[in-house]
């Protein structure tokens, strides 16, 4: 047959394919194709997964009776093309002579002389058996059919697999709605426009209200709105507290009132997303509570002043009683806390310290610290510092735990992981789209955007195109024309430059795609200043997104823009079909410098990875990596060693590497008087290439032979610097991140998780040295006055102001740590007995700044602890801050005393 009509059937084949949503209808198509393409094929039949119930069933036949196919069922283990060629497209000759034991579904067709089998295989799964037949010729197929049907066993699986999955979720939607059905607990879900679409039996017998009665009306009718407590009163707020248990008060059909806790969490409904909130009558848990309260007002005020969670418990972790805050750190109430042990059904796995290393010390009467990681009543994970002390609670010994929530602190640990997986991941990405999908994955799963977007530009920069979303399905495809439109992000594509919009609705260049979104950040994807798309992350919350997070998302950004870039230059150089058996060594070589890339944890590291790659992948005299240090280029490292004075460098101004920088452009030329800003340092050298390392540097490789380097050298070079500006970005946003999650976010102070870190180190460096150090720990006194008297973010404010006020009288040598709420600590190494003029001097500073602070109605004053290590003590860091807090707790009591 003519190629070209070959290839229109082929194309009308797959709008075909598209064109089917039934099962039965499609695979009818498919073995109509199948039969057509194949000469010796005179009947099919297609056998599809039924995952339920794990067998296979007939779901269409061409030349066999359907009718008696229909009843049959097989059993996915006996499966002839399974069991005797591992599921590999297979034609077998006279079939009943290999047996009933292997072709039990045969016997349907007892004339079949040859049989072609072609599995359907989507993610390691087989969906689908395709089998054709020829009732008359044993040879009547050949090795030639199934090379034919591989020009459409791609478009087949595609097809198949997207309808079997479709089925496969519908029939498990359905069995969700039902068990949700089941449940006694109230069950409803809240559409975007806040009206209630799904009212279970639980529902309807907490409120009264018939799904009939109420689906479709606004959720304010079961809810109540005084003193603005109702949960669902504003969607995007809910949303926020999405997976969260929250108190609320429902509204019953006749009116009457009662406490209820809602579990929320965010969920599909028809292709829309809805909050779905499981609803429980608390009235007995809250009866009981009050008469709790009353009895023990006392107990109540000292847990209701503290924030972390604290519980008291037995020797053996059962759990005697509990602060508010407990509940909402373990997501269990009040009553289902009372009892459970601590140590086995809240802990997710025993601290490193071990708990009988901790009763040991408990019994001793010390206080223990440690980190635990916990679990949640809704199973998930969170992480907390233990502070924890034995009391007597009821004439019998027990322990006081405090416990700290610094989950946000591990995820700042887990974000370096992240990162350096999304950079193997995308640096190994073959596709545009598959690039696309990851960033869509990271921003939304891993960076907590709400709506997430890539655009792309097409080839002639003229026109902007949606290609991969979360949250605007519908506009999936949408194309802008960026000489034309005044959309947010077609001035990105056409300026470079990002843009951040704390309140979108009063931007008019936004496109109101959804009314969720509140706040939005658009990032340009480019490389060596090269726009290659736009990276837009939005939010549901005003003004949600921190200068950390734009950096995150820059980052992103910018591995969009190198992966992109890279799958871009690496499609021109598999172009080249005369070198191809060289370049495909050359970039499994590269491939695997990008995984030693992945592994370098120092520049250094990176400098030797790209040197040594650059050795084995391209013929040349010398190279080297110069890197951008204020107005000079700086060499790091050449394949020949460092030269004299290269640690001095050269201005960016000056010379082919300083225009490769101000450029970002690859230069390649064949003789070096071609380029007039070139300056060799040896007069040998003939051709080169320069390219840009990112935005950070120059790579450049030089020949002492003419015209030594070609185009296809170029795009290696270019691959290879890019890689090595993503490795040098990573490890930057590494060791930005690093200094994150040991910096209080509120005063950029360094916090309690470092202290312990900086107090052995100095320590050690105090016995090494025969030198002192101190401890100076500072407690803000009626600091909760200024939150009272002027509010919080006043109290923030001072909080950070007498950190600066602290820091300024500071050594380069001394440290500062916010060591709780409103208590500062100060570790000042070799102070030489005048730790005490320190101290004199910050009081004098809060004192000046007090007169001019506008704090006249809180009584804020500053009360001291101070230990001193000598040459020769033996303390250790946990006697030093036991003496500095006792120190601290004297003078408090000295001054009550004298307030009195």
């Amino acid at each position: 047959m003519n190629t070209d009509i070959e290839q229109k059937l082929h194309r009308h084949f797959l709008r075909e394919l598209r064109r089917n949503h039934n099962l039965e209808e499609l695979a009818h198509t498919i073995l109509t194709q199948m039969i057509a393409i194949v000469p010796g094929a005179q009947c099919g039949a297609c056998l599809i997964l039924d995952d339920g119930e794990r067998v296979f069933a007939f779901r269409a036949a061409i030349g066999w009776d359907m009718a008696k196919l229909s009843h049959t069922k097989i059993p996915q283990d006996w499966i002839l093309q399974q069991t005797l060629y591992c599921d590999e497209p297979t034609i077998i000759r006279d079939p009943f002579q290999s047996g009933s034991q292997v072709a039990i579904w045969v016997t349907e067709f007892r004339s079949v002389k040859a049989i072609l089998a072609l599995p359907i295989i989507c993610a390691g799964k087989t969906i689908a058996y395709i089998t054709l037949g020829n009732d008359e010729d044993a040879d009547a197929f050949s090795s030639a059919d199934l090379i034919r049907l591989r020009e459409i066993d791609e478009g087949i699986t595609l097809a198949l697999w997207a309808v079997w999955e479709r089925d496969r979720l519908a029939e498990s939607a359905a069995k969700y709605r039902s068990l949700l059905e089941s449940l006694t607990a109230a069950v409803l879900s809240i559409d975007e426009e806040g009206r209630i679409s799904f009212w279970s039996k639980g529902a309807e017998k907490l409120f009264g209200y018939t799904a009939e009665e109420i689906e479709g009306k606004p959720v304010a009718l079961v809810e109540s709105r005084d003193e603005l407590r109702g949960i669902f009163t504003d969607l995007s707020a809910a949303v926020e507290k999405s997976e969260q248990h929250s108190r609320g008060e429902g509204v019953r059909k006749d009116g009457t009132r009662f406490p209820i806790q809602w579990s929320c969490s965010i969920g599909e409904q028809g292709g829309r997303p809805v909050l779905v909130a499981m609803g429980r009558d608390l009235t007995g848990q809250v009866q009981v509570e009050q008469t709790l309260l009353a009895s023990e007002e006392r107990f109540k005020i000292f847990f209701k002043r503290l924030a972390d969670a604290v519980f008291i418990t037995a020797l053996g972790g059962e759990i005697l009683e509990a602060n508010t805050a407990a509940s909402q750190q373990t997501g269990y109430s009040y009553a289902e806390l009372i009892g459970m042990n601590i140590m086995t059904e809240i802990a997710a796995e025993e601290p490193a310290v071990t708990y009988e290393k901790v009763q040991h010390k408990l019994i001793r009467g010390e206080t223990v610290f440690f980190e635990e990681k916990k679990r949640r009543k809704d199973g998930t994970i969170y992480y907390t510092d233990c502070a924890v002390t034995p009391i007597e609670y009821k004439g019998e010994l027990a322990t006081l735990s405090v416990n700290r929530d610094i989950t946000e602190h591990k995820e700042t640990e887990t974000k370096l992981e992240h990162i350096y997986q999304l950079a193997c991941e995308l640096s190994q990405a073959t596709e545009r789209q598959q690039v696309c999908d990851l960033a869509i994955q990271c921003g939304c799963d891993f960076l907590r955007a709400d709506f997430c977007s890539v655009y792309l530009l097409d080839t002639d920069n003229k026109t902007l195109s949606l290609v991969a979303e979360h949250g605007f399905a519908g506009y999936r495809g949408f194309t802008y024309d960026l000489t034309t439109d005044k959309a947010l992000v077609v001035t990105v594509a056409n300026s470079g430059e990002s843009i951040y919009v704390a309140d979108v609705t009063s931007e008019p260049r936004y496109d109101l795609w959804a009314a969720e979104v509140k706040s939005g950040l658009y990032i340009p994807i480019k490389v060596t200043g090269k726009i290659l798309g736009v990276y837009e992350v939005e939010s549901t919350v005003l003004d949600n997104f921190t200068s950390a997070d734009i950096r995150l998302f820059t980052a992103l950004a910018a591995q969009i823009a190198i992966a992109i870039q890279s799958i871009e230059k690496r499609e021109k150089v598999e172009e080249s079909e005369a070198a191809y058996h060289q370049l495909n060594i050359q970039l499994e070589g590269l491939h695997k410098v990008v995984g030693q890339l992945m592994g370098c944890h120092t520049r250094e590291e990176v400098y030797k990875t790209v040197i040594a790659a650059a050795e084995s992948i391209l013929k040349f005299s010398i190279c080297t990596i110069d890197i951008a240090n204020g107005d000079y280029l700086v060499p790091q490292m050449t394949s020949q060693g460092m030269p004299e004075g290269a640690s001095i460098g050269f201005p960016i101004t000056n010379g082919l590497g300083g225009k490769t920088y101000q450029t970002k452009q690859t230069y390649l030329f064949g003789d070096i008087k071609e380029i007039p800003e070139a300056k060799p340092t040896r007069t040998e050298f003939r051709s080169g290439i320069s390219t840009p390392v990112g935005d950070v540097g120059v790579f450049q490789v030089v020949s002492t032979e003419y015209n030594a380097f070609t185009d296809k050298d170029v795009r290696l070079t270019e691959l290879l610097a890019n890689h090595a500006a993503a490795a040098l970005q990573r490890i930057q946003l590494e060791e930005e991140l690093r200094e994150q999650a040991i910096r209080d976010p509120l005063t950029g102070l360094y916090n309690r998780r470092y202290l312990d870190d900086v107090l052995e180190k100095e320590i050690s460096r105090a016995r090494r040295y025969n030198r002192d150090f101190a401890l100076v720990m500072i407690d803000l006194d009626n600091f909760k006055e200024v939150n009272d008297y002027y509010g919080h973010q006043r109290g923030d404010q001072v909080l950070k102001e007498i950190a600066a006020l602290i820091q300024a009288d500071l050594r380069e040598s001394d440290y500062l740590f916010r060591y709780g709420g409103d208590e500062f600590l100060l570790v000042l190494p070799e102070t030489n007995g005048k730790a005490q003029q320190v101290i004199d001097r910050i009081r004098r500073a809060v004192t000046e700044w007090k007169k001019e602070a506008g704090l006249e109605r809180a009584q804020l004053g500053l009360t001291i602890g101070l230990a001193v290590r000598y040459p020769g003590d033996e303390k250790s860091c946990d006697d030093l801050l036991r003496e500095a807090d006792a120190m601290l707790y004297r003078h408090k009591k000295t001054k009550n005393l004298l307030d009195s």
